[in-house]
């Protein structure tokens, strides 16, 4: 059996076996990340955890203004439209990002008090954000590389090296330092980073020899500067709560919000899984214009997304229990809507695809900004008057109305590029999404009877396995027109 799996791996293009590889980085990363987070919310305060959860949001919306996020996108069509000369292309963007950290550095050195009040961090903090994007890109430039030649052995050594260095790391740090765990998490971590990537920047350098290619650096710009409201959109829609909480409640409340958020979000994996397989397949039936497939697949789907999102209402107390000590106890209720939001998130990629086969990319910015801009505006009327738990509901509305935005404009693309067809029926939709909703609050009055919840779990489950050859021809007709292109 063993060598009947081994004989066929070998057999795999390189192409699908860097994919693999991909794949189970990810989820080795995720499921790392899931692993130690009993041990930091036992190791840490509620505070201490908001402090750390504050932090990780200012990252996030920091990093987009330090590096343009120029290792996404804009490098890998650089890497095609300058493949002559790919290596002094990768060492001058590394050049451009060094240049924003330190432009950004010097803008905030001086007036660090300023900063420092209005982010609510300390400058050893906000130095780390500095360390920490600088290294992740370093670490987006390499992998992107690697990826294109598909060497995915390095790629995957390097990065279970990091995944298991930096969260050891950080444990060590925080029982090493009792009375500043939260710098001592967050300094252990851009260390580690500091020492796993920043000899990218003397590589890249030797390879390319020239930091500053003035072509290079004004397509990087011209490219990535428009694309900036996109990210930070993006950016503030799912980490803007997290900081409000902060700022308007307390550290401890964040801790607990973003205890919830956290564990909400794990199926994201699933999404994602799901969405590297139904993406390019989507392509391909808009292109064979074969809708009506599409639209049953992409029902199909979203009910698959919304049952293992309801596994996680259904199981919230217990893994709130496992996870964290009984002070982030509350956060049980903040689950249900927060798991909402990835079930209404999935449709994004249904509907936004329809746009990016088109090239219509502004109207995703446009999106974006007003999804974040509800969130934002949401949040500051409503958590001082009901409280940090309004911000799980908000957060909902803020991704239906983002979602709600992409369905409209996916309906426009229709009608000037595909002849006016309606591939979906919102109202099939609308009734999946509705069902998710009943069942969730269902879920939510069962919460103090775990025996009923497990028994709906358990039947679910043996639900799964009497269908599960339906379900595996489901995938596999979505393997055979990736495989026919």
């Amino acid at each position: 059996m063993l060598g009947k799996l081994k004989s066929k791996y070998r057999s795999m293009p390189v192409q699908v076996r860097a994919s693999l590889w991909s794949l189970i980085c990810g989820v080795l990363q995720r499921g790392i990340t899931v692993i130690v987070t009993p041990v930091f919310t036992r190791l840490m305060s509620t505070s201490e955890y908001g402090e750390y959860t504050a932090f990780s949001s200012w990252l996030d919306v920091l990093g987009i203004f330090l590096t343009l996020r120029l290792y996404w996108g804009v490098f890998m069509q650089g890497l095609v439209r300058y493949d002559d000369d790919k290596d002094q292309y990768t060492s001058a963007l590394i050049g451009l990002v060094t240049t924003l950290e330190c432009v950004g550095f010097a803008i905030y050195m001086p007036f660090r008090a300023y900063w420092n009040s209005l982010t609510g961090l300390s400058t050893r903090l906000t130095v780390c954000i500095f360390v920490v994007s600088w290294a992740s890109a370093l670490f987006g430039f390499w992998q992107t590389r690697q990826r294109i030649v598909y060497r995915y052995r390095a790629l995957v050594g390097l990065t279970v090296t990091m995944a298991v260095c930096q969260p050891l790391a950080g444990i060590l740090a925080v029982l090493a330092f009792p009375d500043a765990k939260v710098e001592a998490r967050v300094l252990s971590m851009a260390l580690v980073q500091l020492m796993c990537f920043g000899w990218l920047f003397f590589w890249y350098w030797r390879k390319g020899k020239r930091l500053y290619v003035r072509k290079h650096w004004g397509h990087a710009l011209r490219f990535n500067i428009p694309l900036v409201p996109h990210y930070l959109s993006q950016a503030l829609l799912s980490t803007s709560d997290r900081i409000m909480i902060r700022n308007m409640v307390s550290s401890a409340a964040a801790g607990i919000y973003g205890l919830s958020y956290s564990l909400s979000f794990l199926m994201n994996i699933l999404n994602q899984a799901l969405l590297n397989t139904l993406n390019p397949w989507i392509y391909q039936q808009i292109k064979a214009k074969n809708y009506a497939n599409l639209a049953r697949i992409s029902y199909i789907a979203l009910s698959g997304v919304a049952i293992a999102n309801l596994f996680i209402v259904a199981l919230a107390p217990e893994a709130i229990s496992l996870f964290a000590p009984e002070e982030y106890l509350e956060g049980i209720w903040l689950v249900p809507p927060l798991a909402g939001t990835v079930v209404v998130t999935f449709l994004y990629s249904l509907f936004a695809d329809f746009e990016f086969y088109y090239e219509r990319t502004t109207l995703v910015m446009w999106a974006s900004m007003v999804g974040a801009l509800i969130n934002i505006g949401c949040n500051w009327l409503f958590i001082p008057r009901f409280g940090y738990q309004i911000a799980a509901w908000t957060t909902l509305l803020g991704y239906t109305c983002y979602v709600s935005m992409h369905y409209v404009f996916m309906r426009k693309v229709q009608r000037e590029e595909m002849g006016g067809v309606r591939v979906y029926d919102i109202r099939i939709i609308v009734l999946i999404l509705a069902g998710f909703g009943c069942a969730a609050a269902t879920l939510t009055l069962l919460y103090p009877l775990p025996v009923v919840r497990y028994a709906l779990c358990a039947a679910a489950i043996a639900v799964g396995i009497w269908k599960r050859n339906q379900i595996v021809g489901l995938l596999k007709q979505l393997r055979k027109p990736r495989e026919g292109a």
